[in-house]
């Protein structure tokens, strides 16, 4: 890498790590004074025509998504309101079904006194006995 090259590089890097010191801007500057030559500036014109094009491609096809995504807004939307799915889309994980008994099986517990609370409301009396035969 040239001088030349070496003090744009640096520079350039500077900036982009967030300095925004004037003195320390003003120093870069003054190393750079007299150096920057016309194919420079045509270069950098040249990056930034490159930047430009690069944001109206992706400006582009950001555009190109939402229209083929407009026939299904109904359905994400649907998908944004349940909580698990924004989970597991916001996750990366692979859906995976847990059954329709999933919280019975986590807790017995609470599956029996329900159950035992609903036969009372219908009427009946729930006694347990150990079943000696299992």
């Amino acid at each position: 890498m040239t001088i030349l090259g070496f003090l744009y590089s640096h520079m350039i890097k500077t900036i982009l790590s967030g300095e925004s010191s004037p003195e320390v801007l003003a120093e870069l500057a003054k190393a750079l004074e007299g150096l920057l030559q016309p194919h420079h500036r045509f270069l950098i014109e040249q990056l930034l025509c490159h930047v430009d094009f690069l944001d109206e491609a992706i400006e582009r096809v950001s555009e190109e998504i939402r229209g083929r995504l407009s026939p299904f807004e109904g359905k994400i939307e649907l998908l944004r309101s349940i909580p698990a799915a924004v989970y597991i889309l916001s996750c990366g994980e692979t859906y995976r079904e847990l059954g329709g008994d999933y919280f019975d099986r986590l807790s017995p517990q609470t599956l029996q006194r329900r159950l035992v609370r609903r036969l009372e409301n219908l009427g009946y009396k729930v006694s347990f006995q150990t079943n000696s035969g299992i």
